[in-house]
Parts: structure tokens; sequence; C-alpha cells
């Protein structure tokens, strides 16, 4: 069996958008938003990095992949607060629900996982956030709880 490229594997998602980083411009107070897909891994935030040859070639293919199908900040992704997240934690939570529930649809399967985010959030107990961590095999608690927020100073 022939291996799909990184370009071909997001062409052929139909993604589900969440607010993956936000930068904030310490002059103007604007937020710039990145965007990356629960489904496929995608994320726009490589765009920020600035030199292409120091990119693998899967993430090559991903930033072909994002300016060649116009999908920079496109018009139809709207930044919803409730969806910030780390990519990973929310690729996480979402493979466990489709993993869980195979029968739901794709709209269904969001609004749980923006349930169980937001439940997340709401979590005071650091055990249970430890045990949701090792339960979605995942690593790094701080970095995972912590929506990818920076601010930056452009003269």
């Amino acid at each position: 069996m022939e291996k799909i490229s990184r370009y071909d594997e997001c062409k052929n998602c139909k993604h589900k958008f969440i607010a993956s980083f936000v930068e904030t411009n310490l002059n103007n107070g604007e937020k710039e938003v990145y965007f990356g897909c629960v489904k496929c891994g995608i994320d726009e935030s490589i765009l920020r990095i600035i030199d292409y040859a120091d990119l693998t070639p899967e993430e090559q293919d991903e930033v072909n992949y994002l300016r060649s199908e116009d999908m920079y900040h496109r018009d139809d992704v709207t930044f919803d607060e409730d969806t910030v997240c780390h990519l990973p934690l929310a690729m996480a939570i979402y493979s466990r629900i489709k993993e869980t529930k195979p029968d739901l649809d794709e709209e269904t399967t969001f609004k749980y996982f923006k349930r169980a985010l937001a439940g997340m959030r709401k979590s005071n107990n650091e055990a249970r956030k430890v045990g949701r961590i090792r339960r979605l095999s995942l690593e790094n608690k701080e970095v995972l709880f912590t929506p990818k927020e920076v601010t930056i100073d452009i003269e």
C-alpha cells in the first residue's frame, strides 16, 4: 500500500478547526489567531516559522498545502474562545470521542468535544487533570491545559 503524502492527507480532510495559537500585538492590541484541525492536525501557526529549510518534509507539505489551497486566515473559520486549545490535546480529545462513539456525525462529535474541553478547564483538581492526560496518552500537562497565547511587541 502506497503511503499518502502529508499534503494529500490534509487535502482529503474535512477540517474541524479550533484556535490553536493566539498572538496579541502590544502596540495595537489586535489578536492574530492561528487555527488547527482536530482531525488531521494541520496547524496555521507553522507559517510563523521564517526559514522554510528548517522544516521537516512533512511540515513543508503542510506549508505548501496551506499556501496552495488558500487555507491561511480563511473567512469561513471564526474565532471561538471556547475552542482555544493546544492542538495535540484537542486532537486527543476529538479522537477519543470518535473512538468511543464512532456513529456520531461530525457536528455532534464537535459539540461533545467543546463540552469535554469546557469540563477540563473547569476542573481545579490536579489529580483529575493528570488522570485525563494519562488516559489520553499525552505528556506535558502544563502546556496542554494552557491555551497557547503570546504577546508580541512590533515596532
